[in-house]
């Protein structure tokens, strides 16, 4: 590709694709369509790069399989979203290594044209798993399988605090680790549903029993605890059969956190799950997720 990807040619591609599908053209034909403000050359070239079309017999233009894929997708935003993939697997630049920061990050950093890109793919905003997904695989681009799958558990917890949190307050928490994983905590919640005060939350969660799972917590998260005005963790313990959950205060924590002496100081602290009292959280929870515990 040798222009970066606009909206102007993200939907010519679009376009391309539907147009292809319609009727038997040519390359030479191809090259006589009409994108908008943007050259035929500059769209075949980027639907050729993401591998949506290629030469068939009689030279004829042919749609792959991934082409249809996207063609088939109900709406446009699903559309962008499909073509993002594709285009960042192409291209990995170096600015996608934000994405394991989180979503902020990339929006401030990505250039102006694939920032309006976000935008019109309705991935700027909003907590929706389909969203989540989105920027989880982008942050996977960088990651090994194992590191894919911890976040994936992680997500799985925030989830369910977000869920927790909605029923409990009955109010609407803010899902801040998606945003960025520098604010020290998770999930920005309320108090109570009559002092709406905010509640800082941070998230750990695991598939392995109480007896042996572990979370690990930073200095920088614990920093961020202690000079809270409210703030609680939540340590889920999830399977397909059961959701338990241990509510933390900062003071319930402290027992457990090393002392720094001689001059070091503690970066990140083990903690086992089987210190603390676990409750047991009706699966029903768990129905507001749109894919079911792993």
């Amino acid at each position: 590709m040798s222009v970066s990807m606009t909206p102007s040619i993200a939907y010519g591609c679009i376009n391309l694709l539907s147009i292809v599908v319609q009727q038997e053209l040519s390359s030479q034909q191809l090259m006589l369509l009409k994108f908008g403000p943007v050259s035929s050359v500059e769209v075949i070239d980027h639907a050729a790069s993401l591998k949506w079309i290629s030469m068939g017999p009689g030279g004829i233009v042919t749609i792959s399989e991934r082409g249809k894929q996207c063609l088939n997708l109900p709406h446009v935003e699903s559309q962008l979203r499909f073509l993002l993939r594709e285009y960042f697997l192409c291209r990995r630049d170096p600015w996608l290594q934000l994405a394991s920061r989180g979503r902020s990050h990339v929006l401030l950093q990505s250039p102006p044209e694939i920032q309006q890109l976000f935008h019109e793919a309705g991935l700027a905003g909003g907590v929706d798993l389909e969203t989540i997904d989105f920027w989880d695989e982008l942050a996977a681009l960088l990651r090994g399988e194992k590191d894919k799958r911890h976040a994936e558990i992680g997500r799985l917890g925030e989830n369910l605090t977000m869920l927790f949190e909605k029923n409990r307050t009955g109010l609407n928490a803010r899902w801040m680790a998606l945003e960025s994983n520098h604010y020290g905590y998770d999930v920005l919640s309320h108090v109570s549903n009559g002092d709406q005060n905010p509640l800082k939350i941070e998230v750990k969660c695991s598939m392995a029993s109480i007896s042996t799972a572990k979370f690990h917590l930073t200095r920088f998260e614990w920093q961020t605890a202690v000079h809270s005005n409210s703030y609680k963790f939540h340590i889920w313990a999830t399977s397909k059969h059961s959701i338990r959950l241990a509510a933390l205060t900062v003071a319930e924590v402290a027992a457990h956190i090393p002392i720094d002496q001689n001059g070091g100081s503690w970066e990140t602290v083990e903690v086992p799950y089987d210190l603390f009292e676990f409750q047991d959280i009706p699966v029903e929870l768990a129905l507001g997720l749109t894919s079911p515990i792993p």
